[in-house]
């Protein structure tokens, strides 16, 4: 073989070699570029899930064991989280949960339910906080992110379905901090106190010993928890000797303090405040607001207690009104049709309107700019003029005496005579009867709005100087005024010694029946005139020259006595006039005008 033909075999060969390393090198490059793209899909995966799960841990602890949560039994009680068992689900449940578009955001009931079975009881509320506030669009982007994994991915993250508290030292001074060391990411474990007040813990585990006593501190981790108990020591106690004993014995007295009752209790329907294990009674502020608190320690409502009014919730109405009691509350009647308003003005539109002599109820005070005041009758409430209101005067003075004599027996008399079908009569046909807005026996008595207002400023000067005030007639309805003054006119007509005792007085000069007894309208039938008499401080009535309803001219005011005198100069230093005829009877002429109404109080 020649030199020629030699050389084409082994070019030949070395053509092969390098077409069989071109594929080889090729193939071995492609499955470099699969692999690191798998490798390069599967990190980033990795650590969407990661930061996804560690941004729920930090929001809401137990959100990716909602499920998990709801499928308990009632009976595994993990709300104390002592129980680090409580639940042995695995990563699996915790996937099908954030699975599970029911169950993961937009209801509300589940959210209550997940709050409700935290084991965290101190971070409940901002919990439920946090869970009402994540939006639809958040919930849905969870969805689409999770939808997909499986157990082996879940694990992929790294985070851990257990929580381990490795510290062991469990006594700590007052002052002192410590950082607990958990078993566990560090990411997303959320600490808690259950005694604040003792020690507290940051989100970082760091645990401050605020005073001496006993705390259980817990971290959790995706639904598991974890607890132990710190010892707050005295921070002068060495450790040694008898301080193990002496926190033992501080520990079992913060116990005790501890159950012992305190602040609003709520027992068989009824609601109490303790202090220090005791429960309250009478009048107490608490928070603010007053409340009063009945001999057992029961916390009353909706009704009034010495002249205020006690809201449904308990808590004490402010007074309204110028008047000793407040006004809300207080019965009053319409002496004319009145209408009614939706607010307190003239402009207000009508909706209403509720005939004279119709029993009211007042629940505001007067507008001062308009005189418009708010009532209730039945489902009727709006706005009424208060100068056309008779208000019953024991609902808004209660301490000044009343014996409303026309309700009861009647005294009207003549020169000593009895009046037939008057005289110890029940003239109005109502009688004393109980008062809740005064808690006490009453009569009823009423009396034009601005003349009550009037009387209020008599009152309180008679007080100040020592009496007080004894109510005898207030409203009167005109046909028992007509009546009393027919039957006194055929007494009069019959007994010569009652007829010279009402002519003459004294002195000879006449007066008549006229001067004893209204003829016609008076102002008792507009509720602007009273009859009453002064009393000492406690309610004995001072004597006067002549007994209430005397009929006749020994009770003319000429012949005052001390006790009419003082009487007098009360009554008409607030403004109300006087009848020369009768030393008990006042009035208010401004309103001798006012529409006059007969009906029956009931």
């Amino acid at each position: 073989m020649n030199k020629k033909n030699m050389y084409i075999p082994v070019l030949i060969m070395v053509i092969l070699v390098g077409l069989g390393t071109f594929f080889v090198t090729r193939m071995y490059m492609n499955k470099s570029n699969i692999d690191k793209s798998n490798l390069n899909s599967s990190s980033q995966r990795n650590s969407v899930l990661k930061n996804k799960d560690n941004s729920q841990n930090k929001d809401n602890e137990s959100q990716n064991n909602i499920d998990v949560s709801k499928s308990l039994d009632s009976s595994t009680n993990t709300n104390n989280g002592t129980n680090n068992n409580a639940s042995n689900d695995t990563a699996s449940d915790i996937t099908n949960a954030a699975a599970n578009n029911n169950d993961v955001g937009g209801n509300e009931e589940k959210v209550s339910e997940v709050v409700g079975t935290n084991s965290s009881g101190n971070q409940e509320s901002s919990k439920a906080d946090a869970l009402e506030n994540e939006s639809d669009e958040d919930d849905n982007l969870e969805l689409n992110t999770n939808s997909n994994l499986n157990v082996s991915q879940v694990n992929i993250s790294g985070e851990k379905s257990y929580i381990d508290i490795l510290t062991t030292n469990t006594t700590m001074k007052v002052g002192e901090k410590i950082t607990l060391e958990v078993d566990g990411s560090s990411d997303g474990v959320v600490y808690s106190s259950e005694n604040d007040s003792v020690v507290v813990v940051d989100d970082k585990g760091m645990v401050t010993a605020l005073r001496i006593g006993s705390a259980k501190v817990s971290a959790s981790l995706l639904g598991k928890t974890d607890s132990i108990i710190i010892n707050v020591i005295d921070s002068n106690t060495d450790g040694i000797g008898n301080s193990d004993s002496q926190a033992s014995k501080n520990n079992s007295n913060e116990e005790k303090k501890q159950s012992v009752k305190n602040g609003w209790i709520n027992e068989n329907g009824k609601r109490y405040y303790y202090k220090n294990g005791n429960f309250v009674v009478g009048w107490k502020k608490i928070d603010g607001d007053k409340y009063y608190f009945n001999k057992n320690g029961v916390m009353l409502k909706d009704t009034y207690v010495d002249y205020h009014y006690l809201k449904p919730n308990g808590k004490k109405k402010d007074k309204v009104g110028q008047f000793s009691a407040t006004l809300y509350g207080a019965t009053a009647w319409p002496n004319q049709t009145l209408n009614v308003r939706n607010k307190a003005s003239e402009n207000g539109q009508i909706i209403s309107s509720i005939p004279a002599g119709k029993k009211v109820k007042i629940i505001s005070d007067v507008n001062s700019s308009t005189g418009y005041i708010k009532v209730r009758r039945g489902n009727i409430i709006g706005y009424v003029l208060a100068n056309n209101l008779m208000i019953n005067l024991p609902d808004v003075i209660p301490d000044m005496y009343y014996s409303i004599s026309n309700a009861n027996k009647s005294k009207f008399k003549a020169a000593g005579a009895r009046i037939s079908g008057i005289t110890g009569e029940n003239l109005y046909g109502f009688e004393k009867k109980y008062n809740a807005k005064i808690d006490k026996n009453a009569y009823y008595a009423p009396m034009l709005y601005p003349v009550a207002v009037q009387l209020q400023s008599a009152y309180r000067k008679a007080v100040k100087q020592g009496y007080n005030l004894k109510v005898y007639d207030t409203y009167r309805p005109y046909d028992v005024s007509m009546k009393v003054a027919s039957n006194l006119r055929s007494l009069y007509n019959s007994n010569a010694s009652v007829r010279n005792k009402i002519d003459y007085d004294a002195d000879g000069n006449y007066w008549g029946q006229g001067w004893f007894i209204a003829q016609g309208v008076s102002g008792h039938n507009r509720g602007t005139d009273i009859d009453l008499a002064l009393t000492d401080s406690n309610g004995r009535e001072l004597s006067a020259q002549s007994p209430m309803h005397t009929l006749d001219t020994s009770s003319l005011v000429k012949y005052n006595n001390n006790v009419s005198n003082k009487l007098r100069s009360i009554m008409t230093s607030v403004g109300f006039e006087t009848l020369k005829s009768e030393w008990w009877h006042f009035q208010e002429d401004s309103y001798r005008t006012s529409p006059y109404v007969s009906f029956k109080l009931k």
